[in-house]
């Protein structure tokens, strides 16, 4: 059962890889791991960590969302209801978005002094969500810190732009 449920793993890493690839982002950076993958009907999700650490305990993760079979229009209410989620999931947390409709983009930072979860660290996430297709896709790059001083957002953006090729 183990050997079959990494070698589904390995295929839903590749699918999202593959249609990150044609939407215009490149691969992640080296010494970074797959550390979860599914993928349902409606949703195919990888998220990656630096080799070493783990699901439950990262330093740094980036992160892969492809919404399948939806309307990609609705590429705004994704980003601004996960912004929403975000912000009620952490006490003082500071958000911002920004629509670029010219790139058909949405742009989220989010940073939050105590993330419970993250066992009393901080943590900041710079995202965008996007259409391809029939598809919404969301790109992510998060970090955790000292808690009470969150990682600086807006300096993270280097790490996102990694993935978006020029």
């Amino acid at each position: 059962m183990n050997r079959i449920r990494k070698i589904l793993s390995a295929l839903v890493v590749s699918a999202v890889l593959v249609l990150a690839a044609s939407a215009g982002f490149a691969g992640v950076p080296e010494g970074f791991v797959p550390a979860y993958a599914n993928e349902t009907e409606q949703v195919k999700i990888v998220e990656y960590i630096p080799k070493g650490e783990t699901v439950e305990a990262w330093s740094e993760m980036y992160t892969f969302l492809v919404l399948k079979q939806v309307n990609a229009a609705q590429y705004v209410s994704f980003a601004r209801n996960l912004g929403e989620q975000l912000q009620v999931s952490c006490e003082g947390a500071t958000l911002r978005g920004q629509h670029m409709d010219a790139q058909k983009m949405y742009l989220l930072a989010f940073e939050c002094p105590d993330a419970s979860i993250a066992k009393g660290q901080s943590e900041s996430m710079v995202g965008m969500v996007r259409p391809y297709k029939q598809n919404v896709l969301s790109v992510q790059y998060a970090r955790r810190g000292e808690k009470g001083t969150p990682p600086d957002s807006a300096a993270m953006l280097g790490k996102l732009h990694e993935l978006v090729r020029k």
